[in-house]
């Protein structure tokens, strides 16, 4: 039996909401296998990380190469890149491996607004991996960081993705969930045309792990052949279910349901 096969490269989140534990849970939703290559331990709960410990470049080079010449993924997401070794190793693999459908969630700011990664490795990643990248998928304070736009409004939106295209990736997705507002509007830019993704906000603080979980959806579906736009559209629309039942679980923001 030939199984669509993904590839999570990101952090450990012990709560299970986010990270590769997360990207796991969602591939397993798309009925895809999912393998997973970690970045950093991190010390978190629902509302707050404390600790980040990254793999060090022997022993991450050694996960990411011994998993790749044994299993090539159909697709490959990247979510928090700690350090600019890390994200070295992981451009170094992506050109040894020869590596399609890269999905890169910038994961770069906390939901608490604290910086994940230093600026000199979110530069390295923006200048080394973007133009690797099939999509990219910033929310609006990583878009409003790499494009250095502050976002007030759709206009600001539209243009900044056209921004960060114009730093290589084939596709930006910028996530719309920070704006205010009674709806959610996602906008996808694939370098000719605009698309808009328009979904009713969903009252609830359980929102932990939602921009690993779109990531995670569109490398699944990307690994079952689907185009970037489908891919995102059936990503949007899982995550909206996932949202809608989402999990009462711990003081702070909850995770999402991955089993909707």
């Amino acid at each position: 039996m030939k199984m669509p096969i993904a590839l999570s490269i990101a952090g450990v989140d012990p709560s299970g909401g986010a990270g590769i534990l997360a990207d796991i849970k969602t591939f397993s939703a798309f009925r895809v296998y999912g393998m997973g290559v970690i970045t950093a331990l991190t010390s978190q709960n629902t509302y707050e990380v404390n600790g980040i410990k990254t793999a060090g470049r022997k022993f991450f080079q050694k996960q990411i190469n011994t998993v790749l010449k044994d299993i090539k993924p159909d697709s490959v997401k990247t979510g928090m890149i700690p350090d600019i070794v890390t994200a070295d190793v992981i451009y170094e693999s992506l050109m040894e491996h020869k590596l399609n459908n890269l999905v890169i969630d910038p994961v770069m700011i906390s939901k608490q607004g604290a910086f994940l990664s230093a600026k000199s490795t979110i530069n390295f990643i923006i200048k080394k991996l973007f133009p690797l990248s099939l999509i990219v998928t910033p929310n609006i304070p990583e878009a409003s960081y790499i494009a250095d736009m502050k976002i007030r409004n759709l206009e600001d939106i539209v243009s900044v993705c056209k921004k960060i295209f114009a730093l290589g990736p084939k596709n930006v997705l910028l996530k719309g969930g920070h704006m205010e507002g009674d709806v959610c509007i996602d906008v996808l830019f694939d370098g000719k045309k605009i698309f808009y993704f328009k979904n009713r906000r969903i009252n609830t603080k359980n929102t932990h792990g939602t921009g690993c979980t779109l990531s995670a959806a569109i490398c699944a579906n990307l690994s079952k052949g689907k185009k970037v736009l489908d891919s995102v559209e059936i990503a949007i629309n899982y995550v909206n279910k996932a949202i809608k039942k989402s999990l009462d679980i711990g003081k702070g923001n909850g995770p999402l349901n991955h089993m909707p």
